[in-house]
């Protein structure tokens, strides 16, 4: 046990170091790790610049290796065309379901057992699934690239983050009825920046100011971990492009674009529904920009 704590504070400090790594070495910094007799410490001693810090680089680059793609059984689950054949049949009986007013939840818990689907494949029945009704109203209130000019665009952060990470990354996006794309990834109360992260910045921030948006307003979970971190770096990023961005952290961003009267990017169903004007950025980015995307149709 005290192994593994030992372990785990080690770890936080060299997180702390890593994300931090470029200010200490511009500042000729020695940073050091000691382990005895019980005790933990963490050195950083100012000293001219040696091979350690190309360990600690070599680490950062490690870190953000990381990407958003596949999981080990994702070919199978969605790769195979029987499988994605049964997952657009069950997308027909779940919207049929819930365009008679069935609950969303005993509808995905009827058509998962009939087709044997497991979680997974579940949560992407769910995301390409919706009412008739809701689909109108979504498609309804969608704004063409062309009408963003000079416009205020509002953007589910995470949301939509992590939806490009994922078609960035290889990982299977699911277009659902509304033509709206979704992942099966998720936060789960921490956000962790990948190897596509900046990428899927910059190909937002491009497009945006490309299409003429006078503002773009970034909405995030404040609750979820390294939100922080991430609004530092979009506004260093802002700074550098010229990006008309501002950055909030709520606990609640959800509510703040159900509410907006701006344009709002999102593939939120309950967000959509809600929406006076949406702009489908996910599905512009996907079907005109990335290349060599893993799509499953709803239909």
């Amino acid at each position: 046990m005290a192994t593994q704590n030992y372990c785990a504070i080690r770890t936080n400090l060299c997180n702390m170091v890593i994300e931090n790594l470029e200010t200490l070495i511009q500042s000729s910094f020695r940073i050091s790790f000691y382990i005895r007799k019980n005790t933990f410490k963490l050195v950083i001693v100012k000293q001219p610049f040696d091979n350690l810090y190309e360990v600690s680089l070599i680490k950062h680059k490690n870190m953000l290796s990381r990407n958003r793609g596949k999981v080990a059984s994702d070919d199978r689950l969605f790769g195979d065309p029987i499988m994605q054949q049964k997952l657009k049949d069950a997308v027909q009986d779940m919207s049929y379901l819930l365009s008679r007013g069935f609950a969303e939840k005993s509808s995905l818990q009827l058509v998962g057992n009939r087709y044997l689907l497991n979680v997974r494949q579940q949560k992407a029945l769910l995301g390409m699934s919706a009412s008739q009704e809701h689909v109108t109203i979504r498609n309804k209130r969608t704004v063409k690239p062309e009408n963003i000019d000079n416009k205020v665009v509002v953007i589910d952060g995470f949301n939509l983050l992590i939806t490009i990470e994922s078609a960035l990354s290889g990982a299977y996006l699911f277009k659902g009825i509304d033509g709206f794309y979704r992942d099966v990834s998720g936060v789960h109360g921490t956000y962790k920046r990948v190897q596509k992260t900046e990428e899927a910045i910059l190909l937002v921030g491009n497009i945006l100011k490309k299409l003429g948006a006078d503002t773009v307003l970034w909405y995030f979970d404040a609750p979820v971990s390294n939100s922080g971190r991430l609004k530092t770096r979009l506004y260093e990023l802002a700074a550098q492009y010229q990006f008309p961005w501002e950055i909030y952290l709520v606990n609640n961003p959800d509510k703040e674009l159900s509410k907006s009267n701006h344009i709002v990017v999102s593939s939120d169903a309950w967000i959509l529904n809600k929406a006076k004007q949406n702009f489908n950025l996910g599905a512009y980015l996907i079907e005109n920009i990335i290349s060599n995307i893993n799509i499953v149709y709803a239909e």
